[in-house]
Formats: structure tokens, sequence, C-alpha cells
């Protein structure tokens, strides 16, 4: 129970691997795992990388190969996506 005394189901195996990327039908029939050890089946999943996330990943480690191997150096090519809040003074820190 929560502490708002409501009742939350936990997820099932299925859904974990759903959210973790894994297709829900394989051959058109509905994703089986093998076995019976649901335990392990659970660990699996939350080990694996979702394949977006795979993507991106090996998307920039290919662009720092590639620039280590034309000699240059290269700190990041992508923009930055989290903007400081409007009032952050984060240049006035001393220490």
């Amino acid at each position: 129970m929560s502490e708002d005394w409501s009742w939350h189901r936990p997820l099932t195996t299925y859904e974990l691997a759903i959210l973790q990327g894994f297709p829900t039908h394989v051959n058109g029939k509905l994703l089986e795992l093998a076995g019976n050890n649901e335990a392990r089946w659970r660990e699996r999943i939350g080990n694996a990388v979702p394949p977006a996330a795979a993507k991106a990943i090996g998307e920039t480690i290919l662009r720092s190969l590639m620039a280590a191997k034309a000699g240059v150096w290269l700190m990041d090519s992508e923009e930055v996506w989290v903007q400081p809040n409007e009032g952050d003074r984060t240049t006035d820190i001393t220490i």
C-alpha cells in the first residue's frame, strides 16, 4: 500500500520488456520469453539498453572515432538541450 492507501499493481514482465524497447510481436506472435525463471528475465530486461539509446551511444562513439582518426579534437557536436533557468547565477559562484 502507498501512503494514500491506494494500491499500485506491479508491472508485468511483458510490460517491462515493452518499456525497454523489446518488440510486442515476433513473427506475428506475441512476444514470448523462453524459460520460466521470471526473476532472470526481469534482470535481463532491466539490464537491456533500449534501441534508441543504443543508437545514440553508437553514433556518438562513431563521431568521436572519426574525429580522432582525422586528428581533430571533438568536445561535442550536439546542441545543448538543457538550458539554465533564468535567474541562475552559476557564474557568480566563488569558492
